[in-house]
């Protein structure tokens, strides 16, 4: 596993990496195209070559295409100190590449350790199965989100995907990271649709970012306090200079179920 600057986090573990979703500035996709792809050892093969145009000369991890590292499994042990683990930060567990063979094995690693906290991220809720819905009710310390960047109000298609997975609404939540804009999650719905239990904000970072504005995020925030007023919020550091280092502050909670004894 890895330490990371996340900060709503502990660490990461990247079984399964790569995503073919079109994001712009996608910060996974750089970090894993410049200064992962010559550490990566597994490479397209001839049929992927032909179908999806890969470069055959350039590792999977350097064209972030969806790939599994079933080694880094055996970073998780039921010895270990209790920790928050984002899992697959630089991929996309319900990516259409990603065969339901590798989350199996995944979940398998991850039920021997029922002192972590396991955060997941998608951005395809509808790809979530029978079983994946079976071994996230079963497993009960594993939090489902879906990422939102508040541009335009299209992303609204997987906001109720999310919310027909039939997955624990205790612990759904969602990422704004980026904020691009200031539509919201929660536009006309009803509490009951979606019962999310906690909320990520964050800026974009590297060349040629996007800047947030103040306004977007007050907007999303109130929107979520109007529809749950007892919401955490966790705002990245990255937004302090948008919102003030004050702000921003009071504004980094976990929800109970989240939360370790070291947080006391």
């Amino acid at each position: 596993m890895n330490t990371t600057p996340i900060e709503w986090t502990d660490q990461t573990l990247n079984p399964i990496t790569g995503c073919t979703f079109s994001c712009p500035g996608c910060y996974a996709k750089r970090i894993s195209t410049t200064r992962l792809a010559h550490l990566c050892k597994q490479f397209p093969t001839p049929e992927q070559v032909d179908r999806y145009r890969l470069d055959p000369n350039v590792s999977l991890c350097g064209q972030f295409f969806p790939h599994f590292h079933h080694e880094r499994l055996k970073h998780l042990g039921p010895g270990q100190k209790p920790r928050r683990i984002f899992m697959d930060s630089m991929g996309d567990w319900w990516d259409h590449h990603v065969p339901q063979s590798w989350r199996t094995q995944t979940w398998n690693a991850m039920a021997r350790c029922p002192q972590h906290v396991f955060q997941l991220l998608t951005k395809r809720p509808e790809n979530v199965t029978e079983e994946d819905r079976r071994r996230i009710r079963e497993l009960g310390n594993v939090w489902v989100g879906f990422s939102w960047d508040a541009s335009n109000t299209t992303q609204y298609t997987r906001r109720d995907e999310i919310a027909n997975q039939q997955l624990p609404h205790s612990r759904l939540w969602c990422s704004c990271e980026p904020v691009f804009g200031p539509y919201s999650p929660w536009h006309n719905v009803r509490p009951t649709q979606i019962a999310m239990q906690w909320l990520v904000l964050g800026a974009q970072t590297g060349p040629g970012a996007q800047a947030t504005e103040q306004v977007w995020v007050e907007r999303i925030i109130h929107k979520a306090r109007r529809w749950n007023p007892d919401m955490p919020i966790f705002i990245k550091d990255n937004l302090i200079p948008v919102m003030g280092e004050g702000y921003v502050r009071a504004h980094q909670q976990w929800p109970e179920g989240m939360r370790l004894e070291s947080d006391d």
